[in-house]
């Protein structure tokens, strides 16, 4: 595996709001390679073999455009689990839709994590383990088999923009592999580094995208081609969640109180009406 030593600085300025490109970079990396920083590696670029079935799995399930932090939109479908959030009201961890729509695919995506999780290990094995015990505080059900990954996105896109990834835990790396047919573009920038990478068909990458900006450039597919990335990750609400059953329970304490809450407000309506229906009366 060949060695890269970067330095980082800030991106150029005004890049960071531009379309990603190869020209924000002053070298085009290929091939398996480890960048170094001050002597600690930042990113692993290597490959890795794409089982036919993986291959299928991703082109068999329906991706669909959605809006990401920083007002990213991608077409994508999540994987693996979903942890709490009030606000699209599902105060509770669970496992992703994919899972009971589409459980043989569903089942290849998360295989393929534990293939990128050896590579983690091997290549970047101080991180790793620090991943793995962090990933110990999380519920086994809410994990992706035996790696420290909870969940995923498999994303079918042309071009995305510059970035810092959000929600993930702190300090430690994510895993892509790319699927790649009939197709040209699709480099991911680096401006901090100056360097873009070449990702080609069963690329892998491991890095912590919370912490460098990176951006994908644009990708021109051919009649019959396409681009996938499957991105595995620990997200950083997981170690919130319960195991399966307390989580469950849980949630059902939650629906029993806004249900209570919600007849207890209806009762009161009631009563306010016969209370106005008597002074009418009087």
């Amino acid at each position: 595996m060949r060695r890269v030593d970067v330095i980082r600085h800030d991106p150029p300025q005004g890049v960071i709001g531009q379309r990603p490109s190869v020209n924000h970079a002053s070298e085009v990396i290929s091939g398996d390679v480890v960048l170094y920083g001050n002597g600690v590696p930042l990113l692993v670029l290597t490959k890795v073999a794409i089982p036919t079935s993986f291959r299928q799995a991703c082109i068999g399930v329906k991706a669909t455009p959605k809006a990401r932090t920083q007002g990213l939109i991608t077409t994508s479908q999540a994987f693996g689990t979903l942890t709490r959030n009030a606000l699209r009201a599902a105060d509770f961890c669970s496992t992703s839709a994919l899972s009971v729509s589409h459980p043989k695919e569903h089942s290849e995506l998360v295989a393929m994590g534990s293939a990128l999780a050896g590579v983690y290990r091997e290549h970047a094995p101080a991180i790793y383990e620090d991943h793995r015990v962090k990933a110990d505080g999380i519920p086994r059900d809410f994990r992706l088999r035996d790696t420290p990954f909870t969940s995923g996105n498999l994303n079918k896109h042309a071009s995305l923009s510059y970035h810092l990834d959000k929600g993930n835990a702190l300090n430690v790396w994510s895993a892509m592999v790319v699927l790649r047919e009939r197709v040209s573009g699709g480099y991911l920038v680096l401006p901090e580094f100056g360097v873009s990478l070449e990702l080609v068909d069963g690329a892998c990458l491991l890095f912590d995208g919370q912490s460098t900006w990176h951006g994908l450039t644009p990708v021109d597919t051919q009649p019959g081609g396409y681009r996938f990335s499957v991105v595995y990750f620990s997200l950083r609400q997981a170690w919130n969640c319960l195991p399966f059953k307390d989580e469950l329970a849980r949630a059902k304490a939650k629906y029993t109180e806004k249900a209570r809450a919600l007849v207890g407000a209806n009762v009161s309506a009631e009563a306010r009406k016969r209370i106005d229906a008597e002074r009418i009366k009087r």
